[in-house]
């Protein structure tokens, strides 16, 4: 596997020529759709459109991953190639292959060292490192090659490819330079202490939003600049907020209606909205795909989402139940757990799967008791903590009281979409609460659990009251709708 960086483009005028070659071949290329439209596909996210195609020959391209670091400059794009139609074999010698990303206008962003083609090998991967600040879709180019004895480069048998590929989602820390105000809130049932090597430990999680309701991100670069926090209005310097030792790694489970009612348009965007959303979350998030209709079918990857054609049922309660049946079975562990379900009907199947004896709203009931007590006792057996949101589009008016109560049992939102097209922004909301919830620890001297405990924010040197955690006493406050979640 081969690394290439942003800094390939300018090391010779051997890649000034090549540049050039590309924006030529490109405008070429263009000029040809524009000239035959018939000829060009319809683009979809990560979806391969072959622009030139006047052989059997052609490259394919395929994303197998795209690492987003937590600093946002450089994304890390590793792509599988593979040739179709032609005979490894019958290349030239010199042949090679070029993959160049260029931006919505056609110009080059980085482009490849030419990549050997070997007689017997058809097909590679190769790792692309591209700036992660495109505000658009950039487009992966490949084209087989042949550097001829006269050092004029020509294209062997109009091997062209391209991917679309949205850079825009890269994770990137908020700008904080911009926050001009902001609020805060406890997370609901967060709150835990116990005594740890003769010490109390308060444990809590907290979420933070700026001027625009919009969750801020990037304070966990360093947690104690941040966070102090308060105990009876004293900072001590010998105690410091940390990381929550426990949420190490975070399993999100995405629950998705796959029932026949979806059309052909709504799994697109469904798709889109969950390749949207899973790629936002970091390195140390563990993503579940599962989709349900009348039964749960485990999924390797969201790509591998089908709705179900003909008859179909909707089971939505049955499936975030098997969620709740798994995160159990695992035992002891120290895992944060978020399940996002998305449903656009009635649950009208999941009964069958508890028994005739249950009415639909008694499994309503079921699970949505089954949710808080998760929440309310997570310990040491279910994890460190569980959280549940809902989105819904379609014919879900009925059921909105229903949906909106299960997800506030799991300290969540519901969230309800007016038409498929608006979920990728609904989902981009939750997806923003879940990375920008802080898990936090304080470790007191004081072993009685009775203290005033708060939380000073620090942002910009912006004047705010601190957070409060805990009363004096022991006592914790009250759970309020923050007014930024009711928006």
């Amino acid at each position: 596997m081969q690394v290439y960086s942003a800094s390939n483009i300018d090391s010779s005028w051997c890649c000034f020529w090549r540049r050039c070659f590309v924006c030529a071949t490109l405008v070429c290329l263009l000029a040809l759709t524009a000239c035959d439209p018939g000829d060009l596909e319809t683009a979809t996210t990560s979806t391969l459109v072959d622009l030139r195609n006047s052989s059997t020959g052609k490259v394919e391209l395929e994303i197998l991953e795209l690492h987003r670091p937590r600093n946002g400059q450089e994304a890390e794009l590793v792509l599988q190639f593979t040739l179709t139609g032609i005979d490894p074999a019958t290349l030239p010698r010199d042949a090679s292959l070029n993959i160049t990303i260029v931006d919505d206008t056609g110009l080059p962003i980085v482009t490849s060292d030419a990549i050997p083609l070997e007689s017997q090998i058809d097909s590679g991967e190769v790792v692309i490192v591209v700036p992660a600040n495109q505000t658009a879709e950039v487009t992966a180019f490949a084209a087989v090659q042949v550097d001829s004895s006269s050092n004029v480069t020509d294209t062997f048998a109009e091997t062209d490819a391209v991917l679309s590929i949205d850079l825009s989602n890269s994770i990137r820390a908020s700008d904080l330079a911009q926050v001009r105000d902001f609020s805060s809130e406890l997370v609901r049932g967060s709150y835990d202490s116990q005594v740890v090597s003769g010490r109390r430990l308060h444990r809590f999680a907290v979420r933070v939003y700026d001027q625009e309701c919009v969750s801020i991100r990037g304070l966990d670069e360093d947690v104690g600049e941040f966070f102090t926090l308060l105990e009876d209005s004293f900072a001590d310097s010998e105690s410091p907020v940390t990381y929550d030792s426990r949420n190490n790694f975070i399993n999100v489970y995405f629950v998705l209606d796959a029932s026949s009612s979806i059309t052909p348009s709504d799994q697109v965007q469904i798709l889109s909205a969950a390749r949207y959303a899973s790629d936002r979350l970091r390195d140390d998030y563990v993503v579940d795909f599962r989709q349900f209709s009348g039964d749960i079918v485990r999924l390797n990857s969201f790509n591998n989402y089908r709705p179900d054609m003909g008859q179909s049922a909707t089971a939505f309660y049955y499936a975030i139940d098997t969620v709740l049946e798994e995160i159990d079975a695992r035992g002891a562990n120290e895992d944060y757990n978020v399940i996002i379900g998305f449903t656009d009907g009635i649950d009208l199947a999941s009964r069958n799967h508890f028994g005739l004896a249950f009415s639909h709203d008694d499994v309503k009931k079921l699970v949505r008791d089954k949710v808080a007590q998760f929440r309310s006792t997570p310990g040491l057996q279910r994890g460190s903590g569980l959280e549940l949101h809902v989105l819904s589009v379609g014919d879900v008016e009925s059921e909105r009281d229903n949906l909106t109560a299960l997800a506030a049992a799991g300290g969540g939102q519901h969230v309800f979409a007016a038409d498929s097209s608006s979920l990728e922004p609904l989902l981009e909301s939750l997806v923003n609460r879940v990375l920008s919830t802080y898990h936090l620890q304080y470790s007191s001297q004081q072993i009685a659990d009775d203290t005033e405990l708060a939380l000073d924010i620090n942002i910009n040197g912006i004047d705010k009251p601190p957070l409060t955690i805990q009363f004096a006493g022991g006592i914790r406050p009250a759970d309020e709708e923050h007014f930024c979640r009711q928006r």
